[in-house]
């Protein structure tokens, strides 16, 4: 239905904009790239799949274009690859790729896969030069969602409201779908907290699953329809209020154990931003709702909360260095601990409390290199409940990365 719709549009916008002859000038054509790589190593738990040992699987390849094709008409569209660790294959993709038309400022349209609004920092995530940190904050940017986060296929309005006095108003509002890659850290998690779940009420999900002739890579899970918006209001020039949020329907199917509607009923972000001459303050607060009625299993809800505060300093043209303090909690507070002591394990699997001190060096103008560090206590956004993991509560992660741009 997306895809039709999609077609549609952009027919329309083709024979609206008939009348007119597109020369593109090869001149015109701006072309923006970006390659970096890192080194990952946490000091007891696995941050990431391999990162105990030490991983280089963390890298970036990204190759953008963008063409005009009239003064109110541009394509836009970005080859990329990434590693990281467990997460991504290093395989070239559409990263985005989207026609977008500007009727006035108040008013545009895009449509192709468009990069998704998610908190203050989600479309520039990929783009070191735009922040300190080596990683976002994990505790609101999880690398486990990032296949939520990144883009949709579909179709967006979006426009720019002028208050005067009251600052302006940016807003996003979009429908479309998506592809969910089944491995990804949150159905990872997901299916732990099922394992968990019926652990409870003394059943065993891989005796099960053996027992159907079922495998856990047999998992397929479909995204429906996924539609949300983005508002930033900014009432002075140095500060951004920002509120993000959408919802999903998918179709997930394990052979004959689990086929079943899934809801994302509500995965928001609300956030503030100051930024005052070389001070950057932060601050975001996420909740996400997931609504499951399953065949197996009776477990009506699914949440997490996470939130994070922090400050970047650019101390010189070259040098800036920024902290952070975050807390997640995937079962939905610290409270929910007692979710997970009831049934024999450790409280601390329920949280991640993160301090985080970064540090970023301006090599040349089109290059630099990041370190960071990581102070850490507890495992919640480590996958805490894959079979055999054994946590240690109190860890840290070291990661270095180098990158260049053109």
């Amino acid at each position: 239905m997306t895809r039709r719709l999609c077609i549609i549009i952009i027919t329309l916008l083709l024979l609206f904009r008939a009348t007119y002859t597109f020369a593109v000038d090869i001149q015109d054509i701006k072309i923006n790239g970006f390659l970096s790589q890192g080194f990952l190593k946490s000091s007891d738990n696995d941050y990431f799949e391999g990162t105990k040992k030490g991983s280089w699987n963390f890298s970036e390849v990204g190759l953008s274009f963008l063409v005009p094709l009239d003064d109110d008409l541009y394509f836009g569209m970005q080859i990329f690859s990434h590693r990281l660790a467990g997460e991504g294959d290093d395989v070239p993709m559409f990263d985005w790729a989207f026609f977008d038309y500007s009727h006035e400022s108040w008013l545009g349209i895009r449509v192709g896969k468009i990069k998704m609004p998610f908190g203050l920092y989600n479309k520039q995530r990929d783009v070191d030069y735009l922040r300190t940190s080596v990683l976002l904050p994990q505790t609101v940017y999880m690398e486990g969602v990032r296949d939520f986060l990144v883009a949709i296929q579909g179709v967006e309005f979006y426009g720019n409201i002028d208050f005067s006095k009251a600052g302006y108003l940016d807003y996003e509002v979009f429908v479309g779908t998506l592809e969910l890659n089944a491995e990804s850290g949150y159905i990872v998690n997901a299916l732990g907290l099922t394992r968990i779940e019926l652990l409870g009420q003394g059943l065993d999900l891989d005796s099960i699953l053996n027992t159907l002739g079922i495998s856990v890579s047999d998992l397929d899970v479909n995204i429906k329809h996924l539609e949300g918006f983005g508002l930033f209001w900014s009432p002075t020039p140095d500060l951004r209020l920002g509120h993000t949020r959408f919802r999903a329907t998918m179709r997930v199917k394990l052979g004959s154990f689990i086929d079943t509607d899934l809801k994302l009923t509500n995965m928001s972000v609300s956030s503030v931003e100051y930024d005052k001459d070389r001070l950057t303050l932060a601050y975001e607060y996420l909740i996400l709702r997931t609504g499951v009625i399953g065949n197996h299993v009776d477990q009506s809800s699914f949440e997490t909360e996470g939130w994070y505060g922090g400050l970047s300093w650019q101390i010189s043209e070259e040098l800036s260095i920024a902290f952070s303090y975050g807390e997640s909690f995937p079962l939905g507070g610290e409270g929910r601990a007692s979710y997970l002591t009831s049934r024999g394990l450790s409280d601390y699997l329920a949280w991640q409390k993160e301090a985080t001190y970064s540090a970023s060096y301006q090599v040349s103008e089109n290059s630099l290199i990041k370190v960071e560090v990581k102070n850490i206590h507890g495992v919640g956004l480590s996958n805490p409940f894959e079979i055999d993991f054994v946590p240690v509560n109190s860890w840290r992660l070291y990661a270095i990365k180098a990158s260049i741009a053109f």
